[in-house]
């Protein structure tokens, strides 16, 4: 009779039956297979003298690495995991981008050895006006074009690193798209020029976005990267992409190993859904999230705000969707603020981990003023 692997003898017992482990090998095999996640991780400065807010030490770093080595993540470049999602291709489990913003000189003295010694590629958002021909605080063209030729691509992070969503005084809509277009249309141009790639994947300056801004860059055919947290998988929004942003801070080992564990959590839908939010009672009604059920369990959800910690919340679990209701009001403080929505996946071979959500706002002073940075 045939058999799982051709034909066998009657008398012949299946492997299965021979080996009471195999059923529970060969299902925690097949479902990693269909895991579909990767994680991106974003860094900015690998120093110890540099902003606290975008830095992380060159110890701490390399303690990073050489976790992802001892677990057996695959670090892949940037754009083949864009081309896997892209064209359907299943992902593989524990699958990592390494991915640095804004060409600091750190990323070439003290990220690249560690990451040429692994033979592991890395992807470097570069804003154009900034990189001179001589090193500075930022790489020059001449190191750019090193760590290209070492394992490195180089990616848009727009000409000039402005805040792509704020207008400028009686800026109407169109003259908006037609600046903001330039930044990035621009940027491609000289990256193009200088070190020959244009790999249309694209960083939003402070992780900043808008729906707006993410159908210009829909339209440019741009995949998008933004500072949410969260893993990347086959329903997640190619305008948008999550990444954990990696500081001292926010990428200490314990936290470390949960972020690049993460499982992709879409929202199918998420009211209000707009990322600027202007006025004092623009959340007065709170935030309500849809999701689609899966291998959790509906009451382990936990939602987090910044500067709020976690927040109180309301869940309704149907068959096939999961309803979860930050109650209002919610007051944000003006500038950058995130809701973040987590639950443990709920089946041995995913235990530890957890599916993440993250929707980034941006939140203007009460005279409807933009927040200054910090």
């Amino acid at each position: 009779m045939p058999g799982m692997f051709g034909f066998m003898k009657s008398s012949e017992k299946p492997l299965a039956l021979k080996c009471p482990g195999y059923l529970l090998l060969l299902f925690i095999a097949v479902s990693a297979a269909n895991i579909q996640a990767a994680v991106v991780l974003q860094y900015h400065h690998v120093s110890t003298s540099t902003p606290a807010s975008t830095s992380i030490s060159p110890n701490l770093f390399e303690q990073h690495l050489s976790y992802l080595q001892e677990q057996e993540y695959k670090v892949w470049r940037l754009s083949r995991i864009v081309e896997q999602i892209k064209r359907g291709t299943p992902l593989p489990d524990k699958v990592v981008a390494i991915t640095f913003d804004d060409a600091y000189s750190s990323i070439f003295s003290e990220a690249l050895p560690l990451l040429e010694s692994r033979g592991w590629p890395f992807t470097v958002f570069v804003s154009t006006d900034q990189i001179q021909e001589t090193s500075g605080s930022l790489m020059s063209w001449t190191q750019l074009k090193q760590l290209q030729q070492r394992g490195a691509e180089m990616a848009n992070h727009t000409h000039t690193h402005t805040h792509l969503v704020r207008r400028l005084p009686g800026e109407s809509s169109k003259h908006w798209r037609e600046r903001v277009s330039g930044e990035l249309l621009k940027a491609a141009r000289i990256l193009k020029a200088r070190l020959g790639t244009d790999l249309g994947l694209f960083a939003y300056p402070y992780g900043e976005y808008t729906e707006e801004l993410q159908a210009l860059v829909r339209d440019l055919d741009y995949t998008g990267f933004g500072q949410q947290s969260g893993a990347l998988g086959p329903d997640s929004d190619l305008s948008a992409l999550p990444r954990f942003p990696m500081t001292n801070q926010f990428g200490a080992m314990d936290a470390f190993k949960t972020k690049v564990a993460a499982l992709p959590l879409s929202a199918v839908d998420i009211s209000p859904h707009r990322h600027l939010i202007e006025g004092h009672a623009a959340l007065a009604d709170g935030v309500r999230l849809k999701f689609k059920t899966r291998n959790f369990r509906p009451e382990g959800f936990a939602c987090f705000i910044s500067g709020k910690g976690k927040v109180a919340i309301d869940v309704s679990a149907g068959k096939e969707m999961v309803s979860v209701s930050v109650p209002g009001p919610i007051d944000l403080k003006p500038g950058r603020s995130r809701l973040n929505c987590t639950v443990a996946a709920n089946s041995p071979e995913l235990e530890g981990r957890f599916y993440w959500f993250s929707h980034p706002w941006m939140y203007k002073e009460a005279d409807g003023s933009w927040y200054q940075e910090p």
